[in-house]
């Protein structure tokens, strides 16, 4: 098993320096703020495109049947609709740029050691836009400033205590901080996230062992992450894996039918995950002698279009 990513932020803070101004920078803002990447169609259905393609057919010829007016009117009516559509893409920019030049500012103000002010500044953005939260740095700014200010956030001390464990690989140490500045702290998604990742470090880790001796232990820790984030789909998946080398084909099968279910409501479901949640299926069925169900699951896990077949399996 390979390393997990770093728990991904909601939405890191989008001015670090002057040069945000600049023109470029606009594609950070188009793509981090709005999240029009390069693969933004590629998660579009194609339902959805067929009712734009549908919608835009209906409004050309609903303007097509006043021909002899036709230009004139969708010229009257763009004309009215652009106003308002600057006026929502000017609130838009605004309700995004202000929050996060503050943001920049607050490290002008913390590196001058306002941190009385850092602090409480910090707390009303976070109210008022709440895609800061997301941000390490802004966590860590505020628990420092409040430490150096003597008025310390216990929860936000124990999130950098566990953030540097983290950074250091130390998956045990940084477990016990972050848990301890969720029991403090309950609602922070983002020390939720950090924690799974660390549990799910320690099971990486005991799986990685020498022989697998440690496969069921892993697997603990897997199952350990479905507490605090239920259809984890890593979780699952090294769960799956895990149990599987364990010897323990039943429970394996389970977890994949469990990926199989919540890759259900994916707009885009993961073939290679899939593939592999079935080809478990399989083994279970070769192993209880179900070979016709164990063959239908292996063709599944070659083929997306067998993953509508229907697959009674033994009780």
């Amino acid at each position: 098993m390979d390393e997990p990513d770093t728990p991904y932020a909601s939405l890191n803070a989008l001015i670090k320096n002057s040069s945000f101004l600049q023109v470029p920078s606009l594609e950070k803002f188009i793509a981090s703020v709005l999240g029009y990447d390069v693969s933004f169609f590629g998660y579009i259905s194609l339902n959805w495109a067929i009712a734009i393609l549908g919608f835009s057919i209906s409004l050309f010829g609903l303007y097509l049947g006043e021909s002899d007016k036709a230009l004139q009117l969708m010229a009257r009516d763009m004309r009215n609709l652009l106003p308002w559509f600057l006026v929502g893409l000017l609130f838009l920019a605004i309700s995004v740029l202000v929050p996060n030049i503050i943001n920049y500012q607050l490290n002008i103000y913390y590196a001058k050691g306002e941190y009385g002010f850092v602090q409480s500044m910090s707390k009303t953005l976070a109210t008022l836009y709440p895609p800061l939260q997301g941000d390490n740095f802004f966590w860590e700014r505020m628990a420092k400033a409040g430490y150096y200010n003597e008025q310390p956030n216990t929860s936000l001390v124990e999130l950098v205590k566990g953030l540097e464990g983290y950074r250091q690989k130390d998956w045990d140490n940084a477990e016990t901080h972050f848990q301890e500045s969720l029991n403090l702290q309950p609602k922070n998604f983002l020390v939720r996230g950090y924690l799974a990742a660390a549990i799910l470090n320690q099971g990486i880790r005991n799986f990685n062992s020498p022989s697998n001796r440690n496969a069921a232990s892993a697997a603990d820790s897997f199952e350990r992450i479905l507490t605090i984030f239920p259809n984890h789909t890593e979780a699952l998946y090294d769960l799956m894996l895990a149990r599987a080398v364990n010897g323990e084909f039943d429970k394996s099968a389970d977890t994949a039918l469990k990926i199989i279910e919540t890759q259900k409501y994916a707009q885009r479901p993961r073939s290679a995950l899939l593939g592999q949640a079935y080809l478990h299926l399989a083994w279970k069925g070769f192993k209880d002698k179900d070979y016709k169900n164990a063959w239908l699951r292996y063709r599944q896990s070659l083929d997306d279009s067998a993953w509508k077949i229907v697959v009674e399996e033994e009780q």
